[in-house]
């Protein structure tokens, strides 16, 4: 019996890309840092002055500490190359699926 593709992406969740930066799955933990910065994971797109916050949200592993947060996000800023558009497009994959699965 083929498992529902809402439990497949549960299980497996895929990774999205823009050039060099690698978003994690959307977690609810993920969809509330997002919303202290401002980002509504409900809509998209995502506002252009918050794309690479939203980005450094789902590409980090675990929250930020909240001591070191400036100094590594302005380190990810100076490391990721990937154009706006494209950052985008990423971020919306990475919401799509994660309300495909029901988070």
């Amino acid at each position: 019996m083929p498992l529902p593709i809402e439990n497949v992406i549960a299980a497996f969740p895929p990774t999205f890309r823009a050039g060099n930066v690698t978003l994690r799955p959307l977690s609810i933990g993920g969809a509330i840092r997002l919303a202290q910065v401002g980002v509504d994971v409900r809509q998209t797109p995502v506002p252009k002055d918050k794309l690479f916050a939203a980005a450094w949200i789902l590409s980090v592993p675990s929250a930020p500490s909240p001591t070191g947060a400036d100094k590594e996000f302005r380190r990810f800023l100076r490391r990721a190359k990937c154009g706006l558009k494209e950052l985008a497009g990423a971020l919306e994959e990475a919401f799509n699926a994660a309300f495909t699965t029901l988070i």
